[in-house]
């Protein structure tokens, strides 16, 4: 079974948010498909169940992610909250240029990312 594709929004210098986010499945995790940039990739995640949940980025494949030597990241989701992460693509892209991400089971969340802008 394939991950859920978390949609990427590309701002502007200039531009505000949008875009709708995935509603994530934890049985069968979720992918951030960033074939040709994962630099400055925001994730936000909206936790909007009763319990707290879980999320894990899983490692990425060395090369490109010569930082994947430091395993996976767990980041807790308290009920009712969101969680903006900026994520290290060092650390967790695929050779496709893949991040995946994993969900605690029971987890109640959605999940956008927005490529920031860059300068110059």
């Amino acid at each position: 079974m394939s991950r859920g594709v978390i949609p990427i929004i590309e701002l502007s210098m200039n531009g505000l948010g949008g875009g709708v986010p995935l509603t994530v499945d934890p049985l069968i995790g979720a992918v951030l498909e960033s074939s040709s940039r994962t630099d400055n990739l925001l994730l936000i995640l909206h936790n909007n169940g009763v319990g707290d949940g879980a999320v894990s980025f899983q490692p990425g494949a060395n090369p490109p992610a010569f930082r994947s030597g430091l395993g996976a990241q767990q980041v807790t989701l308290p009920a009712g909250t969101e969680r903006a992460i900026l994520l290290e693509s060092a650390r967790f892209v695929q050779a496709n240029g893949a991040i995946w991400i994993d969900f605690s089971s029971g987890l109640e969340a959605t999940a956008i990312a927005y490529r920031l802008p860059t300068v110059g």
